[in-house]
C-alpha cells in the first residue's frame, strides 16, 4: 500500500466512527479502574486525529524530499548534461548527464548505458572505439561497446583522474583530494583491454602546475610525417619549470626571458589545433599577468597555419567551427552566440547561425551536436552542404535529446 492509497483510507473513515471507539475504550477502562478514574483519563485523553494528520503530513513530505534529491537528473524529471561535451565516435554520440551515461544515434536510438549515480564525476569520462572509461570509488572501470559489460581495469590507494586516451593506452594521476596542492603521485598508463600498467612516472613538487593546468606536457602529436611536442624545461637557476613546444626535436615556439607560455593542443580529425598564451613571470612571482590575446595554429599534414584568435569548439578535417558573442540584449543571462565555419583549405569564413545558446560542441562533419550545461541542453544538428560540397549551413534534427 503506497501513501496515497494510506491517506485515501484514512480520510475515508467517519468521524462517528472514531468517536464510538473513544468511547468504547472509555468505558473498557472505567470497568477496570472505576468511574472516577475514567472521568480523569477523558479530561486528559490527547486527540489523536490532529496527530496522526500531521505525522501523515510529516512523511510524505520527507518522502518527496528524498525521492526528489534521489531522483534529480534521471530521465523521469530530465537528466541534464554536464559543462564538457561528449565524444562522437562512428556516428554513435557518447554523453554524460547529472546521473546516467548515455549513447544517442540520430533517428535510431537513445540509450542509458550505465547509471552515473555512484560515479566520480572528478575522475572523468573518456570514450574510444573499444569502450567508455569511467572511476568508481578508487577503481578505473571500462564498458566495452561490443558486449556492453563493465570490468575493471585499475585500482589505487589514492583518488584517479583520468587525463587522456590514445592509441589503446589510458593515462591517469594520483591524487589525495584532501591534501590536493601538497600530495603529489604519479602518472600512470594502462593498457585499455587488460589494465596492465605500461608505464609510471613520478611527479616532483615544482611540476604542481602542468599538473593542474595542462595534460598535455611530454606527449607526441604526430600530424602526418611530423611530429610536435610541448617538453618541460627546468630553469638551472629559479629552479622552476616552463614549457617549450617542439617539432620534430627543434624548438618551435619558446618563451622569451622573465615569460611562462600555456599550451593546449587538440585534434580535429587529423588537423591539430595549437592554442597558446604567453604571461609574465618574474622570478619567485606567478604567471597569472596575460602579455595578450591567446594565439591559434593549425597544423595540418603539409601546412601550418596561423588562425584568427577566435574561440574555436569543434572541427574537422575541412572546416573549423567558431563562437562569437553577439551584442547582448539584456544585462544578465547569457549572451547568444554566432556559429562561424572556417574553411582550413580556402581560409574562408561563413556564419552558420546567428543568436545561438551554445557553449561547446562536437561533430564528424555530418553531425553536429551542441552542449549548453545551464540549461541541460544537449541538441542534435545536420550540417547543410550545397551541390558542390561547400558547408552553408546546419539544421535541427533532434532538440534536448
Amino acid at each position: 500500500m503506497n501513501a496515497e492509497s494510506i491517506s485515501i483510507a484514512i480520510g475515508s473513515i467517519d468521524d462517528d466512527l472514531i468517536e464510538a471507539v473513544d468511547a468504547l475504550r472509555g468505558n473498557s477502562a472505567a470497568a477496570l479502574r472505576g468511574n472516577s478514574a475514567t472521568a480523569l483519563w477523558s479530561k486528559r485523553k490527547p486527540d489523536i486525529r490532529w496527530k496522526r494528520w500531521t505525522a501523515l503530513a510529516a512523511c510524505l513530505c520527507l518522502v518527496v524530499g528524498i525521492a526528489a534529491i534521489f531522483f534529480q537528473g534521471f530521465p523521469i524529471l530530465g537528466a541534464k548534461c554536464g559543462g564538457n561535451p561528449g565524444v562522437l565516435i562512428n556516428g554513435s554520440y557518447y554523453y554524460a548527464t547529472d546521473f546516467a551515461f548515455y549513447r544517442y544515434i540520430p533517428d535510431q536510438i537513445r540509450e542509458r548505458l550505465i547509471s552515473s549515480f555512484f560515479v566520480s564525476k572528478r575522475g572523468g569520462l573518456r570514450v574510444d572505439n573499444y569502450g567508455l572509461y569511467y572511476v568508481k570509488g578508487r577503481s578505473l572501470y571500462v564498458r566495452v561497446h561490443e558486449t556492453g559489460a563493465s570490468h575493471k581495469l585499475y585500482t589505487a590507494d589514492k583518488e584517479i583522474w583520468i587525463r587522456y586516451i590514445e592509441n589503446g593506452k589510458l593515462t591517469f594521476w594520483l591524487y589525495d583530494k584532501r591534501k590536493l596542492s601538497d600530495e603529489f603521485q604519479p602518472y600512470v598508463c594502462v593498457d585499455v583491454i587488460n589494465g596492465e600498467i605500461i608505464w609510471e612516472r613520478a611527479i616532483a613538487e615544482n611540476e604542481e602546475y602542468a599538473i593542474l593546468d595542462s595534460g598535455n606536457a611530454n606527449r607526441e602529436y604526430p600530424v602526418g610525417s611530423h611530429i610536435y611536442r610541448i617538453i618541460e624545461i627546468e630553469n638551472p637557476v629559479t629552479k622552476m619549470y616552463h614549457q617549450e613546444l617542439h617539432l620534430d626535436g627543434q624548438p618551435f615556439i619558446v618563451p622569451s626571458e622573465n615569460e611562462y607560455i600555456e599550451f593546449w593542443l587538440e585534434y580535429y580529425d587529423s588537423n591539430l589545433l595549437i592554442q597558446y598564451r604567453a604571461y609574465s613571470r618574474e622570478p619567485g612571482d606567478n604567471y597569472d599577468e596575460a602579455l595578450g590575446d591567446y594565439m591559434y595554429i593549425l597544423a595540418s599534414p603539409g601546412t601550418t597555419t596561423e588562425l584568427p584568435s577566435e574561440r574555436y569548439i569543434a572541427g574537422t578535417d575541412d572546416y573549423l567551427f567558431y563562437l562569437v558573442a553577439d551584442a547582448p540584449e539584456a544585462v544578465t543571462g547569457p549572451f547568444p552566440e554566432s556559429l562561424f565555419s572556417y574553411n582550413v583549405t580556402t581560409g574562408e569564413t561563413r556564419l552558420l547561425m546567428a543568436g545561438m545558446d551554445i557553449y561547446t560542441a562536437v561533430t564528424d562533419g555530418t553531425w553536429f551536436f551542441t552542449n549548453v550545461p545551464w540549461s541541460g541542453r544537449t541538441d542534435c544538428w545536420k550540417l547543410v552542404y550545397d551541390g558542390s560540397g561547400n558547408l552553408i549551413g546546419l539544421e535541427l534534427w533532434a532538440g534536448d535529446i
